[in-house]
């Protein structure tokens, strides 16, 4: 989003605080940039993406009328009496996203048994092979497990992008 690394940040950081109803006065305050910055941020993020707000707008609103936000899965998160509106749509979102991650991992794990080793956040680390063509066919399979995992409606706008590093440990080379 948004070209550069620094305008990337910005975008995150706006797109945190609309999920989270921050204004500029207080975004200001959290980011370390005066308000007349913060504005600057905010209101063209704002304004290039007004469903982010609809959709948080549309969480908040869930919480009050049901108690709970639910993923696309129908698995409910629910929300106690000390807990404020504003984060619906923020859970709304990690639910749905550790469902996407729940069901690549147990795809991932059934098609290639011993194969992943770890999930962090929205990353799976995953031991390749080492000769090039099996590594290439396993991405490949990989990318596709992930596209299988995503709600059909969203296939299509979300990318999946499978890398292939390698690292050194303890003077042996290791594939990830």
């Amino acid at each position: 989003i948004w070209g550069t690394t620094v305008r990337r940040n910005d975008a995150k950081r706006a797109l945190l605080a609309t999920i989270y109803e921050i204004g500029p006065d207080a975004f200001a305050d959290n980011n370390n940039v005066t308000v007349e910055e913060a504005r600057e941020i905010l209101y063209p993020f704002r304004a290039s993406y007004p469903k982010i707000k609809l959709a948080s707008n549309l969480a908040m609103a869930e919480v009050k009328r049901e108690g709970c936000v639910t993923a696309y899965t129908g698995r409910s998160r629910w929300f106690g009496e000390w807990e404020e509106e504003y984060k619906a749509f923020n859970q709304e979102v990690q639910t749905d996203v550790a469902e996407i991650m729940r069901d690549a991992m147990l795809a991932m794990d059934t098609a290639y048994p011993g194969r992943m080793k770890l999930q962090i956040h929205d990353s799976i680390i995953a031991s390749l092979p080492g000769r090039k063509q099996a590594r290439a066919d396993l991405i490949s399979d990989m990318e596709e497990i992930m596209r299988n995992s995503v709600p059909p409606k969203y296939r299509d706008v979300v990318r999946f992008p499978v890398k292939s590093s390698r690292w050194q440990l303890k003077g042996h080379e290791r594939g990830k």
